[in-house]
């Protein structure tokens, strides 16, 4: 923008609003906690968290699929083929001992146009993803031993994109659809 550009910028921001159980996020924001789906993806969007019912919580987010900056793009979703939807439905499943034992079912629908985020410059090209998982964390009382465990399947498209290949003949990639599966086992020899 040259001289036109602004004198003061704005590079980040977060709002924050609760009433009772349900809390209300716009701004920069982090969501998804499935580590090969979307594991804490930030950007500017909206986020609702809220417990439905005792042990039970459930969170969604819309967010901009490229980290942004500036005003023009205030809350992050101006373009709709250039967004991450995101869910995850969590159950505690011991009412006495929260923490103990945690299962959560996520998903993600998301589409990234070909842009190249604040301060990056490369070759970018169109993308969409979209999958599920599902996470399992465990602990003893005294956290000496902890386990999580997880799956997930998505698929990725790469759409034709005009920009990319400007006319010239490239081999079109195919849809590919994968499982991920993890498991972390922690335990505290020396405790105390």
């Amino acid at each position: 923008m040259g001289d036109k550009a602004y004198q003061v910028d704005l590079s980040s921001y977060l709002v924050q609003l609760q009433t009772g159980r349900t809390e209300f996020t716009f701004g920069h924001i982090n969501h998804g906690r499935q580590r090969h789906l979307i594991n804490f993806f930030g950007s500017r969007g909206l986020m609702v968290k809220t417990e439905v019912v005792s042990r039970i919580d459930v969170s969604f987010a819309a967010m901009n699929a490229n980290n942004i900056v500036g005003w023009d793009n205030f809350v992050g979703l101006s373009k709709r083929d250039n967004r991450i939807y995101s869910g995850t439905l969590g159950l505690e499943v011991f009412k006495t001992r929260p923490g103990t034992t945690r299962l959560e079912a996520s998903v993600m629908d998301g589409r990234l146009l070909p842009f190249s985020s604040f301060n990056q410059g490369n070759v970018v090209d169109a993308e969409e993803s979209r999958g599920y998982g599902f996470r399992l964390q465990a602990s003893h009382p005294s956290q000496r031993i902890r386990f999580e465990g997880g799956f997930a399947r998505s698929k990725f498209t790469n759409p034709d994109d005009p920009f990319l290949s400007q006319g010239a003949e490239l081999v079109p990639v195919q849809e590919t659809s994968r499982n991920a599966r993890y498991a972390d086992l922690g335990i505290g020899v020396l405790q105390n």
